[in-house]
C-alpha cells in the first residue's frame, strides 16, 4: 500500500469503531459501580513508560536519543486544564530531545481544540515538537486543529519527513551529507490520506527513520522495510484490561495484536501507546493513561522488537 484514499477504509472504520463503542459501554456496565470509580480515578494519574530500543548501525551521536510521545489526550467536558498542565511538566522534567504527538487532541466540543492547544504551546524540545492528526480530529474540525496546531508551534507531519541532528546540539535539522534521523508522519489511516513513500521521499537512506501513524493498524500494510520504529496509539489499550485476559475490546482490525506496548509488526516494530485520555465511556479499568518515552541505543546486531527493555513508573 503506497497511498490510500479515506474513502477506501470508511466502511471497515465505521465498523472497527462501532464495534468498540459498543462493547466499551457494555464492559463499562459489566466492570459495576466499585470498578468504574476505580477506573475512573485512573484517568487523573498516569505512567510514564520508557523504552529502551537497541537500533543497528546507529550513530555514535544519536546514543541515548530520546522521544516523548504524547497521543490520544482527548480533551473533553470534565477533563480539568491541569490534568494536561501535569503532563506537560512531566515531559519537561523528562528532558527529551524531540517531543512528539499521535493526534485526537480534543473530544465532543471543537471548543476543547482551542483549549487544549492554548496548554499545548509551551511545550518545548531541543529538536522541536512534531504532530499527526487522528481519525477524532477529523471528525471534530481537522481544519481548526491544523490552524491551532500551527498557533502553537507544532509542525504536522503529514505525508512528509524532517531529519533531525544527533544530541548536543539546539540545532533541529541535519547537515548536508550527515544522516541524521528521519522521523517521519503520515494522514490518519481511516479519515485522511497515507502515503508512507512521499513521506520518506528524500530522506537519507541510511538514516535511522521513526514513523508516526495514529492508527497502528497502518503497520501491517507498510509498502518498505526502512522503517527502524513506527509510533502509534488510537486504541488506548482497550481502556479496559481484565486479568488474565487483557482488554476484551480494542478498536483494531487485528484484535489485542495492536492494543499497547512494543510489538513486532510485519516489516517493522511498532510502539502502541495507551494514550493520555479516552472517549466515551471514561472508563479506564487496569489500563492507565501513558505518557511514552522512547531512547535509542546502539547495537551491532538485529534486535527484534521484543528485545526493547521498557520501564515504567507512575506520575
Amino acid at each position: 500500500m503506497t497511498a490510500t484514499t479515506k474513502g477506501e477504509r470508511s466502511e471497515a472504520a465505521g465498523t472497527t469503531r462501532r464495534r468498540f463503542l459498543l462493547g466499551l459501554t457494555g464492559l463499562g456496565t459489566a466492570v459495576g459501580v466499585g470498578g468504574l470509580v476505580h477506573g475512573l480515578t485512573q484517568t487523573s494519574a498516569f505512567d510514564i513508560v520508557t523504552t529502551r530500543l537497541a537500533v543497528p548501525g546507529l550513530a555514535a551521536d544519536l546514543d541515548g536519543f530520546t522521544l516523548a510521545w504524547l497521543t490520544d489526550l482527548h480533551h473533553r467536558v470534565y477533563v480539568r486544564p491541569s490534568y494536561f498542565r501535569r503532563v506537560m511538566a512531566a515531559t519537561h522534567e523528562l528532558a527529551p530531545d524531540v517531543i512528539l504527538l499521535g493526534g485526537d487532541y480534543a473530544y465532543g466540543d471543537q471548543r476543547f481544540i482551542d483549549a487544549l492547544f492554548a496548554i499545548l504551546a509551551d511545550l518545548h524540545a531541543p529538536h522541536g515538537v512534531y504532530g499527526v492528526l487522528g481519525n477524532h480530529d477529523h471528525w471534530l474540525d481537522a481544519t481548526r486543529t491544523r490552524t491551532q496546531m500551527r498557533r502553537a508551534g507544532i509542525a504536522e507531519l503529514r505525508n512528509r519527513h524532517v531529519v533531525l541532528r544527533g544530541r548536543g546540539t539546539d540545532a533541529r535539522a541535519a547537515r548536508p551529507g550527515e544522516p541524521g534521523l528521519v522521523v517521519a508522519g503520515v494522514g490518519d489511516l481511516w479519515e485522511d490520506e497515507v502515503d508512507v513513500d512521499a513521506a520518506l521521499d528524500g530522506a537519507p537512506p541510511v538514516a535511522p527513520t521513526i514513523l508516526l501513524s495514529h492508527n497502528p493498524d497502518l503497520a501491517e500494510d507498510l509498502p518498505r522495510d526502512d522503517i527502524t520504529l513506527m509510533l502509534a496509539g488510537h486504541t488506548h489499550g482497550g481502556q479496559v484490561q481484565l486479568p488474565g485476559y487483557g482488554p476484551p475490546v480494542v478498536p483494531s482490525r487485528y484484535g489485542q495484536k495492536y492494543a499497547a506496548g512494543l510489538v513486532q509488526g510485519p516489516r517493522c516494530p511498532v510502539y502502541i501507546s495507551r494514550g493520555l485520555g479516552e472517549v466515551f465511556p471514561p472508563v479506564r479499568f487496569g489500563c492507565p493513561p501513558e505518557l511514552s518515552v522512547i531512547a535509542l541505543r546502539i547495537t551491532t546486531k538485529p534486535t527484534p522488537a521484543a528485545a526493547g527493555c521498557r520501564a515504567r513508573r507512575r506520575a
